[in-house]
């Protein structure tokens, strides 16, 4: 039974012809390394750990949207310069923990193959650096359900803007109305929003620590097993 009242019912997913999934939050947890990463950035500056709970409300707009989150709550600094200096340090951890600790959700294989033998166009639009977001895909075996991968470094600019979104749906030679963004938080649905697409939402993801419900997303699941018979 869903822990959310979005009616399911008036979901067709033979009315959508591309499938654009967000990453983290959403097809993975790779809160755990992610923390892993900033943890060894803020601790070898001799700054606080952040750990897991605070690192997954951060997570969502990008690697240096994270980083000036990770400063400010560890050295109360927003200084341009060292927040590039910190941000290339992050990088480089991260690069280090891309995936041993990563969780595929359940119920996302499952929903990806479904996908895939109905011969649906996919793409993952994540706000993750491109090299780091294909490293991923890779290590977890998620990468062939994928015609095009856009990065948040992909272009200059990101989820929320709908640019990548857009780009997706003219390489894949899709209409708008028939594109369904799929994510975690309210950048996803800003993103279809302006996009003008429609959007579900998984309920388990991060969202910067709210409730993805208050977004007001078209559909919400509890798991993308919902939806496989629909």
């Amino acid at each position: 039974m869903p822990n959310h009242p979005f009616d399911l019912s008036t979901f067709d997913l033979a009315a959508f012809d591309l499938l654009l999934f967000d990453l983290d939050g959403t097809l993975v947890d790779s809160a755990p390394d992610i923390t892993a990463a900033i943890d060894e950035t803020l601790t070898a500056r001799g700054w606080s750990a952040a750990g897991l709970e605070r690192v997954r409300s951060w997570v969502g707009n990008g690697s240096r949207k994270l980083i000036e989150r990770a400063v400010l709550f560890a050295a109360n600094c927003a200084d341009i310069e060292l927040l590039n200096a910190v941000h290339e340090e992050f990088l480089v951890h991260y690069a280090q923990h891309n995936g041993p600790e990563t969780r595929i959700f359940s119920g996302v294989q499952e929903f990806l193959l479904h996908c895939q033998q109905l011969n649906k166009k996919m793409a993952c639009v994540t706000n993750k650096p491109i090299h780091l977001a294909n490293a991923l895909l890779k290590h977890i075996d998620l990468a062939e359900y994928f015609s095009i991968v856009i990065g948040g470094d992909s272009f200059p600019q990101r989820k929320p803007d709908p640019t990548a979104l857009l780009h997706c749906c003219e390489k894949l030679a899709t209409p708008i109305a028939r594109t369904l963004m799929i994510g975690d938080s309210e950048t996803d649905v800003k993103s279809a929003r302006n996009a003008g697409m429609k959007v579900l939402c998984v309920s388990y993801g991060y969202n910067h620590g709210g409730t993805v419900a208050a977004t007001n997303p078209d559909w919400l699941i509890d798991d993308f097993r919902e939806i496989i018979s629909v």
